[in-house]
């Protein structure tokens, strides 16, 4: 059988490491483009075998990149390949936020990163520089340096102001932000179920990675929740992350959808017993899956982002 090159990432094939995941039959890959994510022995061989085009990788590399520390298992590799694609806006969107997030300063001129081509969801770095030109001509950055070389970036006053629009809260967004317990036992559940309940209802799910935290919720996650149309918070195992961020989006006036597995639904909170928390099954995601769809419709309605 075909072996897998260890320092080379499974999606983007770039320069990666691999690590075995304790005792079980997965790894860590720390790539230069994807960042962060896991994946088992089964996906490993799958994905091998699967030919992804260059956009697809770009889609995959990008997804990755705002989902750090996912799993990638024999459920979910396929979704991988079916990442609906954003539109050239929203991946000039994601790089001018990029380049705010490593300027220290206004007025700060930043050295240009070929890892921002996965912060953009681009396919290489000429598309990446496309998007800079574009950005600069619509009068939101500097680009210094020979066309197309240039070597340094600087964020105009309209680009910060554009960031903050980027910033608020994301009441036309069309991000569902995932709270969750970051368990290898619900991988199956939010592969099959809750990623997938968002995509149908027209919007894209968004998990940023399994940091635990204690009594504070970092600037990401803030940030992230801020600009969601909504909040999927799942109370499966009890995580006290889950229970901050569900109540730092209702203080937003964030709609969140409430959901916990039924082995856990016993010792829900007395707090979130007021709401209508769908109960759910391992053995009947599908079912789970057509439930959380249609309630997010029916309370925002169908989503902007078309399947």
């Amino acid at each position: 059988m075909r072996t897998c090159d260890p320092s080379q990432c499974p999606i983007c094939k770039g320069t990666a490491k691999r690590f075995r995941k304790g005792n079980f039959d997965a790894y860590v890959v720390i790539c230069d483009r994807c960042g962060d994510f896991g994946i088992t022995d089964t996906a490993l061989v799958n994905i091998r075998g699967e030919y992804f085009s260059e956009r697809e990788i770009a889609n995959a590399s990008g997804w990755l990149r705002e989902n750090q520390g996912y799993e990638i298992t024999s459920y979910n590799a396929d979704g991988l390949k079916n990442i609906n694609p954003i539109s050239y806006s929203e991946r000039a969107d994601r790089l001018l936020r990029k380049i705010g997030k490593v300027t220290s300063f206004a007025g700060e001129e930043v050295k240009i990163d070929s890892s921002w081509i996965s912060s953009a969801w681009c396919a290489h770095e000429k598309e990446m520089r496309s998007l800079l030109n574009f950005l600069s001509e619509s009068d939101l950055v500097v680009v210094n340096g020979p066309l197309p070389e240039y070597q340094t970036v600087v964020v105009r006053p309209n680009g910060w102001m554009r960031i903050d629009d980027l910033s608020k809260v994301g009441s036309a967004g069309d991000q569902g932000f995932v709270a969750m317990w970051f368990d290898q036992s619900m991988s199956e559940a939010y592969a099959v179920a809750i990623s997938k309940a968002i995509a149908d209802a027209g919007y894209r799910p968004h998990r940023v990675d399994n940091r635990e935290h204690n009594g504070k919720i970092d600037d990401e996650i803030v940030s992230e929740i801020r600009k969601s149309r909504f909040v999927v918070a799942d109370f499966s195992g009890h995580r006290g992350g889950v229970y901050y961020e569900a109540g730092f989006a209702k203080c937003l006036g964030i709609e969140v959808f409430w959901t916990c597995r039924e082995d856990y639904f016993k010792e829900l909170h007395f707090d979130i017993r007021q709401y209508n928390c769908i109960e759910w099954k391992m053995n009947e995601l599908d079912e789970f899956r057509q439930r959380l769809r249609f309630r997010i419709e029916s309370v925002l309605g169908q989503g902007p982002v078309k399947k």
